[in-house]
């Protein structure tokens, strides 16, 4: 009896000190953490499946995801410095020469032009970190009414004409005849397109060729093919709008998290922007019910945007009908 007392104790006391330990070295860890040591680790074996290994790997990579996040805010924070500090630069100084009468009367124009230029910028970046705050916080609200998306594809080429002969991009846009219907909110719809066709431009004026930049509207067919109760197919049309160029493509690397925000990626297409124009741009396409992709190379690159159309418009059958033929 007295042996198997002592066996027993032994046992217990070896398991005990197989769960204490490493839960006392994690205990360890996350006070370093709470003290401010992001460096900190569980050191504990985590090769096993047991229990304890699983935890102190879901623990080792909580820690990195929580450095990735605070390497992010800090890369944002002083991205958004810059890029509110350089156009404020910028409105300080050809505001005081305007003030102080330096600025010739002949170059008055051009000055006032630059100021409005860089008061824009203030105004967008602005409007991006406002959203992402609506976004963050559940209050993005949107508008839900019939729009067809051939309106603000004609909008944004009579924008779009002027700069793009200005900064010599051929600028080519194609839609077809009939409507393509949906239900959204048509401002933050043409923040979308207004926010890829302003990539779009200006990655075109890299490209080695003649600049050219495309926006393309079309039905893109049935899609979320599923079965109704009757054995029948149902199937859901969507419209399709690409913004293509031919400039620099992006990167391999970069691809899977160019919708990530405050992403801004390292190569050619770099430059400008605090990351957030493409996830917002997904997180409104993503709010009606659509998709948002990209495709690019080692030169162009695709953005296309997918939405549901709109079955109850009246020239909705007609569209599909054409778009068929």
């Amino acid at each position: 009896m007295a042996v198997a007392v002592l066996v027993s104790w032994a046992v217990g006391w070896y398991f005990s000190r197989r769960i204490t330990e490493p839960l006392g070295k994690i205990t360890e860890a996350a006070k370093r953490i709470a003290a401010g040591d992001f460096s900190a680790r569980a050191e504990v074996d985590t090769s096993g499946d047991d229990e304890i290994a699983q935890l102190a790997r879901a623990f080792n990579t909580m820690i990195d995801e929580v450095n990735v996040a605070r390497d992010t805010q800090r890369d944002f924070l002083a991205n958004v410095s810059h890029d509110l500090r350089t156009p404020l630069t910028s409105i300080q100084g050809f505001s005081e020469a305007l003030m102080d009468g330096t600025v010739p009367p002949a170059q008055q124009q051009r000055v006032a032009a630059i100021i409005h230029e860089e008061a824009s910028r203030l105004s967008r970046l602005v409007q991006d970190l406002l959203d992402l705050a609506r976004i963050e916080s559940g209050r993005f609200i949107m508008a839900r009414r019939d729009v067809d998306l051939n309106e603000i594809i004609q909008r944004l080429k009579d924008i779009y004409a002027s700069r793009a002969e200005a900064e010599g991009i051929k600028f080519k846009v194609r839609h077809p005849r009939k409507a393509l219907p949906i239900i959204g909110d048509p401002d933050r719809l043409e923040q979308v397109l207004t926010n890829l066709l302003d990539n779009a431009f200006k990655y075109a004026q890299q490209s080695p060729d003649a600049p050219e930049v495309r926006l393309i509207g079309k039905l893109g067919g049935v899609r979320g093919v599923a079965q109704d109760g009757a054995g029948g197919d149902l199937g859901r049309w969507w419209i399709e709008i690409q913004v293509m160029d031919n400039g620099p493509g992006i990167a391999a690397q970069d691809l899977p998290h160019i919708f990530d925000r405050f992403y801004r990626a390292d190569q050619a297409r770099s430059g400008g922007g605090v990351g957030l124009g493409l996830a917002i741009a997904r997180e409104i396409v993503q709010a009606h019910g659509g998709e948002i992709a990209v495709e690019s190379g080692d030169k162009g690159t695709t953005f296309t945007v997918r939405l549901p159309m709109n079955m109850g418009h009246q020239s909705t059958q007609e569209s599909a009908q054409h778009a068929s033929a």
